[in-house]
């Protein structure tokens, strides 16, 4: 089993250097084989994240597949064991978000309440993104983190706290007109994912309540929404505020009752 694990790594290709945290899985990861030696050979593909794409690529297939599982073990032995200047890049990799939801909020709750940089803190918050897409159930116990994200002053880990607040069902009155005013701003990004959010809450909106539902078809945003759509500079904004117009137009309206014709008398 040994030798075919590591000769996993002699046949790896890299799209990069290795650095650091690369080449402390692949000192440590062998030294804890035992059995299942194919689960721990994808996760370890998962973990080095400099590792060939392609090579990515078919451990992320085999995973989804059932082919393989995510060994929980290794990935928590090995964070365990992370030096402290590499639990933020850790808690960042591949195989993370794909970990059952006790162990990642384990990972993701110690890495969250370390210093960080920007760039740091938007890593985090995408893999917290990429967890809810195996897991969407989770997202009312990462309310207020989210919440966080989306409130940042930093430009990075807000425009993905847009991304993670549109999971949200009930958000509230301020939170609703701090994206809505990201419609309007210079970055390109956040208006860019401020018109996304809209499409995500506008093609959900039998599971929202009452007051967010009228909130986001008000005159107002849907304003805003073709406005971006007849005249922001940039195709990739015009284009997802067109999305969203499409799907506020599938939305059934209250039929308009008839006034009846009154009889001369």
């Amino acid at each position: 089993m040994r030798t075919r694990f590591e000769s996993l790594f002699k046949g790896t290709k890299w799209s990069e250097p290795p650095d650091p945290l690369g080449l402390y899985v692949m000192r440590k990861a062998p030294r804890l084989l035992g059995s299942g030696a194919m689960d721990k050979a994808v996760t370890t593909m998962l973990l080095l994240e400099r590792v060939n794409l392609d090579v990515q690529h078919e451990a992320r297939k085999a995973i989804w597949a059932r082919r393989c599982r995510i060994d929980v073990e290794l990935v928590l032995t090995l964070y365990k064991a992370c030096p402290a200047e590499l639990k933020l890049s850790f808690a960042c990799i591949g195989a993370v978000p794909l970990l059952p939801p006790s162990e990642f909020h384990a990972i993701f709750r110690d890495a969250y309440h370390r210093r960080m940089s920007a760039e740091e803190r938007r890593d985090l918050a995408t893999t917290l993104d990429t967890f809810f897409f195996r897991n969407p159930k989770e997202v009312p116990r990462y309310r207020n983190i989210i919440l966080e994200f989306l409130r940042s002053r930093q430009q990075e880990p807000c425009l993905i706290g847009i991304t993670l607040a549109a999971r949200q069902d009930d958000l509230g009155q301020p939170d609703l007109d701090f994206v809505r005013r990201k419609l309007s701003v210079r970055y390109t990004q956040h208006r860019h994912n401020a018109a996304l959010f809209f499409y995500k809450l506008l093609k959900r909106h039998r599971r929202l309540p009452a007051r967010v539902r009228t909130y986001i078809t008000s005159d107002y945003v849907i304003g805003k929404l073709r406005h971006l759509r007849r005249e922001d500079p940039d195709p990739y904004v015009q284009a997802s505020a067109l999305q969203t117009l499409q799907a506020y137009a599938k939305i059934p309206r209250p039929r308009r009752t008839r006034r009846s014709r009154a009889t001369r008398p």
